[in-house]
């Protein structure tokens, strides 16, 4: 079968991209080893995956949430490839030796002030068995008023605690806040504690 209209808009190739860790300071904390990445996705690519953003439908809330979420099974493989890709580059590996899971989740912040609690991100069980080490966010849209991920200090008793996706409770001070811009990509350890 021919290819879908919006794969003519989207390239395989990887444009030039620049890249920081937000905790390069830090290397004893959990989330040192992190990117954030400027242009990991075109303009072009950005209005593609916000158009299938608003195609797909809002899944049914388990539980009260901030934000609402849609899931997304990559298939043709694109956003996998280019999140791998620039990844790659910004660690200085192969991008054969990156795996990204191909089910993705947007979440939309629909409610100004929406946040969720400090917390840190949970394992992901691979078809292959192996299990995520990193989470991204590519970020398809900028907010001016807030939308920023705040990169916490660590807590004694957080190692207890992260396998679960909790922290030790105590006030926790921001390290880094990374803002949103549209095609910048945010890559970070799974057991970095964020808000």
């Amino acid at each position: 079968p021919p290819p879908p209209a919006w794969r003519s808009r989207v390239s395989d190739a990887a444009p030039p991209t620049t890249s920081t860790d937000p905790l390069a300071a830090r290397p004893d904390h959990p989330g040192f080893g992190g990117a954030i990445i400027e242009h990991a996705a075109t303009a072009s690519e950005v209005a593609v995956l916000l158009e299938l953003f608003r195609r797909l439908p809002a899944a049914r809330k388990e539980k009260e949430a901030c934000a609402d979420r849609s899931y997304f099974y990559d298939a043709d493989g694109w956003v996998s490839r280019r999140i791998a890709t620039v990844a790659a580059r910004a660690w200085g590996a192969a991008a054969a030796n990156v795996a990204v899971a191909p089910h993705f989740r947007f979440l939309n912040y629909a409610k100004r002030g929406g946040r969720l609690p400090a917390h840190v991100d949970l394992h992901r069980v691979l078809d292959d068995g192996s299990r995520t080490t990193h989470t991204f966010l590519l970020y398809l849209t900028a907010d001016a008023a807030g939308g920023a991920t705040a990169l916490l200090e660590a807590r004694p008793g957080d190692d207890a605690l992260v396998a679960a996706g909790g922290l030790a409770p105590g006030p926790r001070a921001t390290l880094h806040e990374v803002h949103p811009a549209p095609g910048r990509l945010f890559l970070m350890p799974n057991a970095c504690p964020h808000e």
